[in-house]
């Protein structure tokens, strides 16, 4: 089984800002026009097209150069993305340790995105020392401002008892916060805990629903490891062929490649 761990998926997100414009105008010539008038947002915006690009053309390292160009001029949402490129290794080299400066700088002016995704660092310590108390703390803060993946992770160092006492209600309960707010992990999360019975009263039915939650929220490995349960008839659930190639189906349409495999076999 696969229980959950945190990964740096929440750093693939791109901050543009929204303009409605007529449909006809091309946008990289729109923002590129309104870029040269020194329209701060147009600049970051066309640095978001060019970072979601196939980068042809030296197109991730065109969008390097705007976003430390906003970020030198304290534009919040280009240091973040600045940040996330340094993370992904896109038009630069992978560096997460300045990843994380990128992190703190929007994580101080306010971004919640960048206070989470510094947490994430600290907890693998990749490119920081790790630090689960200081995680800890990032997550508290990009919860309380309304980040449901932040009350997800706090809900994990409560469970596992990093730089808190462990507390399985605290973390069942932030789990089925940010799972209600549409997080897939944190209903997988929620269900692991009732699989075996050693943290809650195991209870299969909630496992299920939980976890078939989690598939419906766009988290594979829920729908994988659901499928891998009524595969085998594994911990007490009934061996089903049909539903577990519903859900392997479901989890490599996900991008859950071992799902494709396990589907072709049933």
């Amino acid at each position: 089984m696969r229980y959950w761990k945190i990964s740096l998926a929440g750093s693939a997100i791109f901050w543009g800002v929204r303009f409605f414009i007529a449909p006809y105008v091309p946008l990289p010539v729109f923002h590129q026009t309104l870029c040269d008038a020194g329209v701060k947002t147009s600049c970051h915006n066309l640095g978001v097209l060019y970072s979601q690009s196939d980068g042809k053309d030296n197109q991730y390292k065109k969008a390097i150069a705007l976003f430390e160009e906003g970020c030198k001029n304290n534009f919040t949402q280009s240091c973040y993305n600045l940040g996330v490129m340094h993370n992904s290794g896109k038009g630069v080299y992978q560096n997460d340790a300045q990843a994380a400066e990128l992190f703190q700088k929007s994580c101080d002016q306010g971004m919640k995105e960048a206070c989470y995704n510094l947490g994430l660092l600290y907890v693998q310590g990749s490119g920081v020392e790790r630090d689960n108390q200081r995680a800890f703390t990032l997550f508290q803060s990009a919860c309380d401002k309304g980040l449901s993946e932040g009350c997800g992770s706090l809900g994990w160092l409560y469970e596992k008892g990093q730089a808190v006492s462990r507390d399985y209600a605290k973390a069942e309960k932030l789990y089925r916060q940010s799972c209600d707010e549409g997080v897939g992990l944190s209903c997988y999360n929620q269900g692991a805990l009732y699989l075996k019975g050693d943290v809650l009263p195991k209870d299969l039915q909630k496992t299920a629903q939980f976890f078939d939650e989690s598939c419906t929220k766009q988290h594979s490995a829920g729908c994988f490891d659901l499928g891998q349960l009524y595969s085998e008839g594994l911990l007490g659930f009934p061996r089903d062929p049909s539903r577990a190639k519903e859900y392997f189906s479901k989890a490599c349409a996900g991008g859950f490649t071992e799902g494709c495999d396990k589907s072709k076999n049933l």
